[in-house]
């Protein structure tokens, strides 16, 4: 790699002592910059961290982007000291990340990160589908909901197995409703049924049916519908 000022075509000096600029390239009219490429001594052996910078509207040309003189990119508020990553410098509010989207469409996908809630945010086709929380928290489906820290991974809707051919139907799905509990269910044909799983609602179980009996003297365990059929436990 050329690392000699021969083997170049242009050649700017650079500053020699720590922190300073220097060599650098401005952009703008007769009687100010509106944007620069420049340099700045990193502290000995020649190294240097190049950075750029634009105007804004207030009229003040601010250092918007670095290389740093160790390979890091780093974008937004920068001079940060870390191992090699790319910085999303931002305020202690709002979302900072990367946007995916074509010419065709508005739908995007997104990683971001909310700095309000410091939350990890996953979307699809413009909407949020999936976030990490601050507490360590999987949630998917419902990300906006209340309550998103109770449990280590929450799903705002059905989960769905498929069988061992990744076939996903309804042979095995389990999921919560308000008024009857939570449902586990697993079926042979992968045609969903009321009568086959087990349904847990407060303190009660119930196999085969999704409304167990409701006794407040008694926790019970129904199997089966005992209306429609006959039902037995074999030990």
């Amino acid at each position: 790699y050329p690392d000699v000022p021969s083997e170049h075509l242009v050649h700017l000096s650079a500053p020699s002592t720590t922190n300073y600029y220097g060599g650098g390239i401005s952009f703008g009219e007769n009687s100010f910059t509106a944007a620069n490429i420049t340099v700045q001594d990193a502290g000995g052996n020649g190294s240097l961290h190049m950075l750029f910078s634009t105007r804004h509207t207030a009229g003040i040309v601010e250092e918007r982007m670095r290389i740093t003189s160790g390979g890091n990119i780093e974008q937004g508020t920068v001079g940060t000291t870390a191992s090699a990553y790319y910085y999303f410098n931002a305020s202690t509010t709002g979302d900072t990340g990367i946007i995916f989207r074509d010419n065709a469409s508005t739908n995007s996908g997104f990683l971001t990160y909310n700095h309000d809630q410091d939350a990890m945010k996953f979307a699809t086709a413009g909407t949020e589908r999936m976030r990490i929380t601050d507490y360590g928290s999987l949630c998917v489906g419902n990300v906006s909901g209340t309550n998103l820290n109770w449990g280590k991974i929450q799903c705002g809707g059905t989960i769905t197995v498929g069988n061992s051919s990744g076939t996903y139907n309804t042979y095995g799905r389990i999921y919560g409703s308000s008024t009857s509990g939570l449902h586990l269910i697993g079926t042979t044909t992968g045609i969903y049924s009321s009568t086959e799983g087990i349904f847990v609602q407060g303190p009660n179980v119930g196999i085969g049916t999704d409304s167990p009996i409701n006794d407040a003297n008694y926790i019970t365990l129904q199997v089966g519908n005992t209306t429609t059929a006959a039902s037995q436990i074999v030990l």
